[in-house]
């Protein structure tokens, strides 16, 4: 093995520092305020605590822990970590998820990533193309994305700005450990927290809008941390607050278990991990939850937030936050300060992404250092490419699905039982406390070991059944027949003047006529085979688009929820398109609630059928076919040191002068 190997971090400041780089990301500043706004506001913040204490923070020191257990070992990735933990033959396979999925986020992350950079560069210099108002802002977004040419011709600006992003990701990579990831997040973490700092407080000294004096910086504060206690009523409120502390710990994805491995043996893990995961709170909390809400309440006013708030991080960071700078004094500066701290929090976690797969090419697989961190780019650079320029097919979204949804819960339950229970608590319990500064209280034990991972597999089972896509899949309608049956008498409608055919009194007449087609053949046949599924979900899918399902009188018979009927008196000129396609799912779920079942995870349809009715279907195929390619190559990998490397893995104790 080379000497080279032997890399570790200058000190404790170095990890914690790295741990926190690897954790404060663009969530913290965009995703959480969100959240938090859009489900009770302060009342958000008891799921969310009860997350963290109950599963964040165990799985802190569980991956703290098995990191430097493993890395005394000789590994520095899950794969061999994991056996080391249990002497399974198949449990190594599972810990290729944590290579997998950080490298899935990598091919992403680094673009959107880049998108910051690029807009520090156009708020310095006030290169919007005129955009003034939300509908503007975000024809420059999608232009900048390469989804129009309102305002870029094609990708050539944003692929220039990617490149110089993943240049720098590259450049630290080659310089390893020390010299690049901590001498990094050593200078990168300060200065985040400065430029945070200075934000907040131009939002907390912003004046009241001269007119309306409502509009304040004390009722914006109030509409994002007052509670509202009656959403914790709402499963999906406490859904979101676990989702959230999952995302912003950055747990459940094997970073912070090679980072752990480069560890001394006598190093701490209990203060340290505890520390990493407070600084990454403070960011987000205090300096997330203050700077993006207050702003847009006084800039845009009450009547707007509910449509900013659910608007989803995108459009918080690169439209609503563009917008409010712009009607700042030096709001030049205060724009390019924003987006430069989004960007530094973008690269400290990007780079602890790529960290895995190069640490598993070289200490696994015996590769030098500067070999590693060549292919490795070499590999990425190309997996990055469909990411960017099929965006607008849903690559993204599915990317973001399998590592994000996908991977991270499965990971952190395998993990967690692994720990808890095969390597088992009173083993786990000693090493957590070799060496370490604190006592974890005792309680503890019987969290890791039976309340963490209940939470985590209720956590799994919640999110294959309820999450998904806005539009209507295969696998949610459960009588076909009688379906396309009721589209053609009911429910009654009571006036539609857009132009559509009418060939009865039902639903079906709004439909597009390969739909009206397919409906009747199906009706009257009772056959319903590929073409006719993807002719109705293709037309009830335009439909979820279209405001002529929500006008006055068209479900007046059906029973609606209370919050579809308290958002149909919200302000329908503030209504933004996901707003309608949830509005529209929602009405036809109640209207047909014995044929349209609830929303099923990706995954359940991926087992179960290809969904038909999707116009990126081949787009969305090819992801996962990469995908497949990826984790093959990976698995194949492991097959090489698993024979390679026999001596270390055949070991069943540490040695004694176990040193990173």
């Amino acid at each position: 093995m080379p000497d080279e190997t032997r890399e570790r971090w200058s000190g404790k400041l170095g990890i914690i520092m790295a741990v926190a780089g690897s954790a404060i990301g663009l969530g913290n500043f965009l995703r959480f305020p969100a959240k938090a706004a859009a489900n009770g506001g302060g009342a958000f913040m008891v799921p969310y605590l009860v997350a963290l204490l109950l599963f964040g923070i165990p799985l802190m020191w569980i991956e703290w822990t098995t990191g430097r257990y493993g890395g005394a070992f000789g590994h520095r990735t899950a794969p061999g970590m994991f056996h080391s933990l249990w002497r399974h033959p198949a449990i190594k396979y599972f810990g290729l998820i944590g290579i997998f999925g950080p490298i899935v986020v990598f091919i992403y992350y680094t673009y959107v990533e880049s998108w910051t950079l690029a807009y520090a560069f156009f708020s310095l210099f006030g290169e919007y193309g005129g955009a003034t108002d939300q509908a503007g802002m975000k024809g420059f977004l999608a232009s900048y994305q390469g989804l129009n040419n309102s305002h870029f011709n094609g990708l050539a600006v944003a692929y220039a700005f990617f490149l110089v992003t993943f240049l720098v990701n590259c450049w630290i990579l080659f310089r390893g450990i020390t010299k690049g990831i901590e001498w990094l997040c050593r200078w990168a973490m300060p200065v985040l927290f400065i430029l945070g700092i200075a934000l907040a407080v131009r939002v907390l000294t912003l004046p009241p809008d001269p007119a309306d004096s409502s509009r304040n910086v004390l009722n914006g504060l109030g509409y994002m941390w007052n509670p509202d206690f009656s959403a914790l009523k709402n499963p999906d409120v406490w859904l979101e607050a676990a989702g959230q502390i999952f995302f912003t710990l950055s747990v459940g994805f094997g970073v912070i278990l090679t980072y752990a491995s480069y560890l001394s043996r006598r190093d701490d893990v209990a203060l340290s991990g505890l520390t990493g995961a407070s600084t990454n709170e403070l960011a987000e909390v205090i300096l997330g939850g203050t700077i993006i809400i207050p702003a847009a309440f006084i800039f845009f006013g009450k009547a707007e937030m509910a449509g900013i708030a659910r608007s989803g991080t995108f459009d918080l960071g690169f439209v609503t936050m563009p917008l409010i700078f712009e009607r700042l004094p030096l709001g030049n500066v205060f724009g390019a300060a924003w987006f430069l701290l989004l960007f530094l929090a973008g690269i400290t976690s990007s780079i602890s992404l790529a960290q895995p797969a190069v640490a598993f090419l070289k200490d696994e697989l015996g590769i030098t250092k500067r070999k590693a961190a060549i292919l490795f780019i070499i590999i990425t650079f190309i997996l990055c490419q469909p990411a960017i320029f099929f965006y607008g097919n849903g690559v993204l979204g599915e990317l973001d699905f399998w590592a994000c949804n996908f991977c991270l819960v499965v990971f952190a339950t395998i993990e967690t039982i692994l720990f808890g229970w095969f390597f088992g608590i009173d083993r786990a319990w000693t090493e957590m406390h070799y060496g370490a500064d604190i006592r974890v209280p005792r309680l503890y034990r019987y969290v890791i070991r039976y309340v963490t991972p209940t939470f985590l597999l209720v956590i799994l089972a919640a999110w294959f059944l309820q999450t998904g896509p806005p539009t209507l899949r295969p696998g949610n309608i459960r009588d076909w027949p009688a379906l396309c049956a009721k589209l053609r008498h009911g429910p009654p409608a009571a006036e539609f003047v857009d132009g559509w055919p009418a060939p009865g009194p039902g639903l079906a007449r709004l439909l597009p006529r390969d739909a009206q087609v397919a409906v009747t053949e199906v009706r009257r046949d009772r056959a319903f085979g590929w073409e006719h599924k993807a002719a109705v979900l293709s037309g009830l899918n335009q439909l979820l688009e279209r405001s002529v399902l929500f006008e006055d009188g068209v479900f007046r018979r059906v029973s609606l929820p209370t919050n579809v009927q308290q958002f149909l008196k919200t302000d329908r000129g503030k209504w933004s398109k996901e707003d309608v396609q949830w509005l529209n799912r929602s009405l036809l779920q109640a209207a047909f609630p014995e044929h349209i079942g609830p929303r099923r995870a990706k995954i359940i349809e991926v087992l179960l059928m290809v969904d038909v009715a999707d116009p990126d279907r081949p787009y969305i195929l090819g992801t996962r076919i990469m995908l497949v390619v990826l984790f093959l190559g990976l698995y194949i990998g492991l097959q090489i040191a698993w024979r390679k490397r026999r001596d270390v893995w055949d070991r069943t104790e540490p040695p004694e002068e176990a040193q990173p």
